[in-house]
């Protein structure tokens, strides 16, 4: 009975954590984007505190929480955030988040110039991503790989990033025509 709620507090707190980014916007000096970066981490806490971190759907709920107010906060300290989408991401065991959290880690430490941390998880990104028809995901962990060969002058290695980048999209929409023709015959 006791697990019962508090699994119910933690869906309530995600829930809460929901609506108040909602009412934020993309306000981030609004209290309720402060309110539910606060209800969205005391849930994650809970979850984690309580051994409740195999409801998936709660712990999605949180990790797109987390995402909405990382893409929007602009703080002294968004890495963390990230950190903790990856986290939360590895704790799921989902691998498409996972590699979506490492594509971001790449591209926040690109911003920053920290091209060797941007290529190790580009490239974590991308070993994620081969396993799985989520060719987007592909594609932007090839992209990003070639940005930081181009940035550090390998442009051979750019090239041939770049070009994976392009087939994965290419081959994904040929696929997704030929699935269309077969469907509509």
């Amino acid at each position: 009975e006791k697990l019962k709620d508090t699994n119910l507090i933690i869906g309530v707190l995600g829930n809460i954590a929901m609506a108040k980014l909602s009412s934020a916007g993309c306000k981030t000096t609004s209290p309720d984007y402060k309110e539910a970066m606060e209800y969205t981490m005391r849930g994650i806490e809970l979850a984690e505190k309580t051994g409740m971190t195999d409801n998936m759907n709660t712990y999605l709920l949180f990790f797109v929480n987390l995402m909405n107010i990382t893409a929007d906060e602009k703080s002294d300290h968004p890495f963390d955030h990230v950190k903790q989408l990856l986290k939360i991401a590895k704790i799921s065991g989902i691998k498409p988040y996972i590699a979506l959290s490492y594509w971001l880690l790449g591209g926040m430490y690109f911003e920053e110039e920290d091209y060797p941390q941007a290529l190790e998880n580009f490239q974590k990104a991308a070993d994620l991503s081969k396993g799985m028809d989520i060719p987007l995901l592909k594609s932007l962990s090839f992209f990003g790989l070639g940005r930081v060969a181009e940035k550090t002058a390998n442009f051979k290695e750019a090239k041939k990033f770049y070009l994976m980048s392009i087939n994965i999209l290419e081959t994904s929409r040929e696929d997704s025509q030929s699935l269309a023709l077969k469907i509509a015959v």
